[in-house]
């Protein structure tokens, strides 16, 4: 009798862990497939990101770059201190295609997430507005280059409601100066013209994937010595990357 016991306890531990362990899901390693040229049939494998997945005309359009009062946003900090100087308003915009290993933000992986929103440039200037210590912009993600109709739109109203702001731009992508079409441009993305609006708009750039081999948390406002923080104003007219001190 205490062995047909036994069993049955045995039998229904097996069965709950079971149970429980068909439940747990993970992005630690996520396989998702982009189109972001046919926003349409983008796959979202990994089941976490099913789970959490929802889809809208809106969204799509953003992504698709036929949208620009509107941005797809993780989160909003209204006063940063550690992505560029000073007190800054940054915002964390959803959707990235790098997938860096040891990513300190990787529910801004998946195209659609549950837990983002979209948020009117009109709703993000006037949260901008609510704290008077601000100095700075600061763009991140995900990837702000994912956006890029709906950031330059963006770029527009910072710059007439707040001149005196400086501009700060993360990318995974690697900035360069293309001799042939004598334009700056970033390996791996297709240019477009609103990348080059956005180029004239923001003073610095932090460029480059997160590499966990190179983390160096000494370095400011980035995680990897690959990254670097480029002089926009000073690029533009030497025609050449110029590193930024800041």
């Amino acid at each position: 009798m205490l062995f047909i016991i036994a069993s049955l306890i045995f039998f229904c531990e097996v069965f709950i862990l079971f149970i429980l362990d068909s439940h747990v899901v993970t992005i630690d390693k996520p396989v998702i497939k982009y189109d972001l040229n046919n926003v349409e049939s983008t796959v979202i494998i990994n089941e976490s990101l099913i789970n959490n997945a929802y889809n809208t005309k809106l969204i799509k359009d953003i992504y698709a770059n036929k949208e620009k009062e509107y941005l797809y946003v993780l989160n909003t900090v209204q006063d940063s201190i550690v992505d560029g100087p000073g007190i800054r308003y940054t915002i964390f915009l959803q959707g990235c295609q790098h997938f860096c290993e040891g990513c300190h933000n990787k529910q801004t992986w998946a195209l659609f997430n549950k837990e983002a929103r979209v948020m009117s440039i009109l709703d993000i200037i006037n949260e901008i507005k609510t704290n008077p210590l601000i100095n700075g912009i600061t763009v991140s993600g995900g990837e702000p280059l994912m956006q890029t109709y709906s950031v330059d739109t963006l770029l527009d109203e910072v710059k007439v409601q707040f001149p005196e702001y400086n501009i700060i731009l993360y990318t995974g992508y690697t900035m360069y100066y293309n001799e042939w079409l004598q334009q700056f441009a970033f390996k791996g993305k297709e240019s477009d013209k609103y990348i080059n609006s956005i180029l004239n708009k923001v003073d610095y750039i932090v460029d480059g994937e997160f590499k966990i081999g190179l983390k160096d948390i000494g370095l400011k406002y980035r995680g990897s010595s690959n990254q670097r923080i480029i002089d926009i104003k000073g690029s533009l007219k030497a025609k050449e990357i110029v590193l930024a001190e800041v």
